[in-house]
């Protein structure tokens, strides 16, 4: 077999063969975020049931992911696609590697994120407006069994039970 793998009709270079070009700084990118949300690779691993192994070899830039993959850690750690390939792009433009972003990137990346989640909350608030009270009664309590623990799927029947 030669050093080329076929998909399709087209044949690609295995990845230790060939730059990463643009994608590059996707693996350093998941690395930063996941550092600067205090998780190890090990904890992002198994919250996203894959192997350490495996997310080193993302964060490395060995392996790429695919979308789904990437849409499952950045749903974990709580980032936008838009901040993260804009903090991702802000690395690959570094004018060196070691460079990385610099405060200015995240804090903004940051901003970003915070600004979000502020309107997710608030947008999450109009439509609780809307529900009948007894739906707001049942929401209100599946929450405080959330925040005591994961509730448990009989917990969420007997909530919607109750509504």
């Amino acid at each position: 077999m030669s050093g080329r793998a076929g998909v399709g009709n087209e044949l690609v270079e295995p990845l230790a063969t060939r730059s990463l070009g643009m994608f590059g700084g996707i693996g350093a990118t998941l690395a930063i975020i996941r550092k600067e949300r205090g998780f190890s690779q090990e904890a992002l691993a198994k919250r996203c049931r894959m192997g350490r192994s495996q997310v080193s070899r993302y964060e490395s830039g060995k392996d790429l992911m695919t979308f789904s993959t990437l849409e499952k850690l950045l749903r974990f750690l709580a980032v936008e696609p838009e901040g993260f390939f804009r903090l991702a792009a802000s690395l690959t433009s570094s004018t060196s590697p070691a460079d990385g972003p610099g405060e200015a990137e995240l804090r903004h990346v940051n901003e970003a994120v915070e600004n979000l989640h502020a309107a997710i909350d608030q947008f999450q608030e109009a439509i609780e407006g809307l529900l009948p009270a007894g739906v707001r009664a049942a929401l209100l309590r599946l929450r405080a069994s959330a925040a005591a623990g994961s509730p448990t799927p009989g917990q969420i029947d007997q909530t919607a039970t109750a509504v």
